[in-house]
Order: C-alpha cells, then sequence, then structure tokens
C-alpha cells in the first residue's frame, strides 16, 4: 500500500487543513500524471482504466487532464450495444491520435462479447479488429466495416471495484484480459475525503457544476460549508450531491438545507 493511499484511508480530522489540501492534490496530481502520459503515448498501452465510487469526479478529472494536454477526445456513455461499441470505436478510436471514453462501462464490462471486442481494440501487438458477426444491419447503416485497424486509444471510467479476488469465474475470463491491456488507476475517495476533495478543487476552480453556475460565490461557499459538516449524513456523498444542494437552493432559498436531506433520504 502506497504512503498516499494510507493517508486517504485515515480520517482527514487526523491532519491540519493544509495537509489536506495536499494530500487531494497528489491524489489528483497522481490521477494527471498517468491520464497526461497516457494521452502522450508515453506508455505502449493502449487501454486505460480509471476506477472509483460513483460520482467522485472520475470523468471530470480524465476531461480536465486532456484538455489541458490538448489531446482529442471523444466522451459515449457504457449504457450501448455491442454493434454500436464498435462502431463507436470505428469512428473515435481508430486513428493514433484519437482517444475515445468510455464513461460508466459497467454494462460494456458486463457483456463477454464487449469485452471481446475492446481486448482486441486495445491490443498493443495485433490492432486488427473484427466484429464476429459479419451480417450486422448497425453496421452497414453506419458504413462501417466489419474489420479495420484500430491505432486510438480507449479510457474506460468504471464505478465497480475490479480488484481479480472479487470477480466471478466468469468476470476473471472475459474483464481479466481487458483490464490486464489497461492501466489501472484506482480513483476513489471515502465521503471524509470528498468533502476535502470539493473545497480544494473550488479553491482552484475545478468543479464544472459551479463553474456553469450562476450562483453567488457566496452561495458555493455556504453549500460547500454544509456538506463538510453534514458529511457523516452523506455516505454516498459525490459531486453530484452538489448539483441537488444547488437545485434545491433555486427552489427554496430559506428551506433548502431541509429538502437536501429529503431528497437524500437522510
Amino acid at each position: 500500500m502506497s504512503y498516499l493511499q494510507e493517508k486517504l484511508n485515515s480520517d482527514p480530522s487526523a491532519f491540519k487543513p493544509a495537509e489536506q489540501e495536499q494530500i487531494i492534490q497528489e491524489h489528483y496530481n497522481s490521477i494527471a500524471t498517468l491520464v497526461e502520459a497516457f494521452a502522450k503515448r508515453t506508455t505502449d498501452k493502449r487501454g486505460l482504466i480509471v476506477n472509483g465510487p460513483n460520482g467522485g469526479g472520475k470523468t471530470e478529472v480524465v476531461k480536465h487532464t486532456l484538455d489541458l494536454a490538448g489531446a482529442r477526445y471523444h466522451i459515449i456513455n457504457g449504457s450501448m450495444t455491442a454493434p454500436q461499441l464498435f462502431i463507436k470505436l470505428y469512428e473515435h478510436a481508430r486513428k493514433p491520435d484519437q482517444i475515445l471514453i468510455i464513461d460508466d462501462t459497467d454494462v460494456v464490462l458486463e457483456d463477454t462479447e464487449m469485452c471481446d471486442i475492446l481486448k482486441a481494440a486495445i491490443d498493443s501487438t495485433a490492432k486488427t479488429i473484427d466484429y464476429a458477426k459479419t451480417n450486422s444491419a448497425a453496421l452497414r447503416m453506419e458504413n462501417v466495416p466489419t474489420r479495420f485497424v484500430c491505432e486510438g486509444r480507449v479510457i474506460l471510467v468504471s464505478n465497480k471495484i475490479m480488484t481479480i479476488a472479487d470477480m466471478s469465474k466468469r468476470q476473471r475470463q472475459s474483464v481479466k484480459p481487458v483490464r490486464d491491456r489497461c492501466m489501472y488507476v484506482p480513483a476513489g475517495l471515502n465521503p471524509e475525503w470528498t468533502a476535502v476533495a470539493m473545497t480544494t478543487l473550488y479553491k482552484h476552480g475545478m468543479i464544472r457544476c459551479f463553474n456553469e453556475s450562476k450562483l453567488d460565490a457566496s452561495v458555493k461557499e455556504t453549500i460547500l460549508k454544509f456538506l463538510v459538516k453534514e458529511v457523516k449524513h452523506f455516505p454516498g456523498l459525490s459531486f453530484r450531491t452538489l448539483i441537488t444542494c444547488m437545485d434545491m437552493y433555486k427552489i427554496d432559498k430559506k428551506n433548502w438545507r431541509n429538502l437536501v436531506m429529503m431528497d437524500q433520504g437522510v
């Protein structure tokens, strides 16, 4: 276990505020370092898995890093069929300078056929990818061949912990070959550290929902203070909780805290 991970497994209150911020910055910098290296093709691996609990800001960090690196990428949701996955790989990961981000990949990784497609797409030695069902109406409609050379890269953003020990026998047969071909980044934070991360990222202007909101800075800071104070009441605290708070504030500026609690089932 790394020194950083030991800290993230501890209670944030054991550290001073400045130390908390430093730990969170180190955590996100480590993620960004690997994502940037992947984007710049420093590694031969053509697959990257960013794994952690739902709503933990994984996709935001990936997109922010790729934007800074000037990478060419396209993001899609993982709820799709095997032909749709094949088509998206053809459209957005066929060329060396393309990166396809598949967000919420649970559906993809639970489907043996899609795992086989991914495995072929990110294989660093055999870059030719075939669609086994040659008579595919979906591919014909999109004018996509059943075989092509895939030289781009794929980032899988996953909510499920992908430790080998937790996999079923079927998952080991289908998911493990995909993971073995990927760099792996554990990006999860517990609720207490998520609250610290929210405050830290806000200081650096890196919370997209806040950046896009027209709410006053004082309101945003009030929301953050509320979540930090009440973090014990939010076992599933995530960056999406910020959006809930903003919505409830717009509905009732005086009673928004109670509305948030009701919405979260507290």
